[in-house]
């Protein structure tokens, strides 16, 4: 209500190059009218659109940003190159080639925009701490992949902290360790007390050490998670301890039809009841 006219006609102009027609304008406004409302510098909204576009983001994808990450058009159009250009470099500095550059970059920014609040130099030396500790070029770009750019809001300090405890807790050799970690990158990402909460609770479960140094992955289920997923488990006669952990993991969607085919193998009858019998047996 406290915006000028003239200045609400700039910003409807301004969201409407990346919108295709009016009423997908008015949806994106109701969404997160707050992000329309909010007028800043708009030059710098324009700019930082024309890069977006000639980056070669799609116009569904910025105008997601509008609603989603908004503070990123505030940025220093400048800012927002320079953090492009140092992505782009690591990326051909470790192997990656000109012909994927493109691709990879723009699905880095679609799953998290919010990277373009990093330096160059925290580019740098988080690159340069994955490969203190033992992890190729492409291993590393890997990683950056898996993880959607997020070590780039960590300091070293913080990774390092967290796969000391993870090596300690899961009593593992550094070759181990980082095997471990290309299975379940998380473990770079995730804080000690969130590591510490989750290996005690799968513990609690009657889950060896060993079983989750087998499947790391499962360290990225909350405990709720787990404990509902071993309840339903165990409904079906099935003890996780005494089995395989691959039956835990996976998104709810990919747990459910695991647990049918569960199910249908212990509800399978152990003869054909349509089959003749044999009357010399």
């Amino acid at each position: 209500m406290v915006c000028s006219p003239a200045a609400l006609a700039t910003q409807r102009e301004l969201w409407q190059l990346v919108c295709r027609s009016e009423q997908e304008l008015v949806t994106l406004i109701e969404r997160c009218p707050k992000a329309f409302f909010t007028i800043g510098d708009q030059e710098n909204l324009r700019l930082n659109v024309q890069f977006f576009q000639e980056l070669g983001l799609r116009n569904l994808v910025i105008s997601r940003f509008l609603t989603t990450a908004p503070s990123i058009f505030h940025n220093p159009v400048e800012n927002n190159k320079q953090m492009a250009r140092a992505l782009q470099e690591s990326f051909l500095s470790r192997g990656g080639s000109e012909a994927n550059m493109r691709v990879w970059l723009l699905k880095l920014l679609s799953q998290n925009p919010f990277i373009l609040f990093n330096s160059p130099a925290a580019v740098r030396e988080t690159l340069e701490f994955l490969q203190e500790q033992g992890f190729t070029d492409l291993e590393t770009l890997q990683l950056l992949s898996t993880l959607k750019g997020s070590l780039f809001h960590l300091c070293p300090r913080d990774i390092q902290n967290s796969i000391s405890f993870a090596q300690n807790a899961l009593e593992c050799t550094d070759p181990d360790l980082k095997q471990l970690v290309l299975k379940c990158p998380a473990l770079l990402y995730y804080s000690v007390p969130v590591l510490e909460e989750r290996i005690q609770g799968l513990v609690k479960e009657g889950i060896s050490i060993a079983q989750i140094r087998e499947t790391p992955m499962v360290l990225e289920l909350t405990p709720q998670i787990v404990q509902y997923r071993i309840r339903k488990l165990n409904l079906l006669g099935y003890r996780i301890k005494d089995g395989h952990l691959a039956d835990l993991n996976g998104t709810k969607k990919e747990f459910e039809a695991n647990l049918g085919k569960i199910q249908a193998k212990r509800e399978r009858p152990l003869f054909n009841p349509v089959a003749p019998l044999n009357v010399e047996e």
